[in-house]
């Protein structure tokens, strides 16, 4: 279970922000490039696909659902971020949209609602 503290070595290159669930079971986390979701009370570990450090998590507040951005070529060249929504144990990927230059991602207080900020950078 998560209470704030470093939770043990082994989780590949990282824990992400904002990576552990509000109950403390479950954790997400990088691996040589691999979003994983680790479960904490079965140790059960499932891919999630590609992850980068600077990737983003948001679990929704009743701990159903999270969502986690994942870095695409958008267009040939172009960098963008891949918006999905996972259930909590890692089934039912589902993408919802793309963000470029992504600040944050936030749920609304009922976790219906997954709103995505981003900064358009103009040159």
């Amino acid at each position: 279970m998560l209470d704030g503290t470093v939770v043990e070595e082994g989780f590949g290159d990282g824990v992400v922000r904002n990576g552990g669930s509000a109950d403390g079971r479950a954790l997400i986390y990088i691996d040589g490039g691999v979003f994983m979701l680790a479960d904490l009370t079965t140790g059960l570990r499932t891919v999630l696909g590609r992850g980068e450090r600077d990737e983003q998590v948001a679990w929704s507040p009743t701990g159903e659902r999270f969502a986690i951005t994942r870095s695409i070529l958008y267009s040939g060249a172009r960098l963008a971020r891949e918006v999905v929504v996972f259930d909590s144990d890692g089934t039912e990927e589902k993408t919802v949209g793309l963000a470029f230059n992504l600040v944050r991602l936030a749920w609304s207080p009922d976790g219906s609602w997954l709103a995505v900020r981003s900064v358009l950078l103009l040159a």
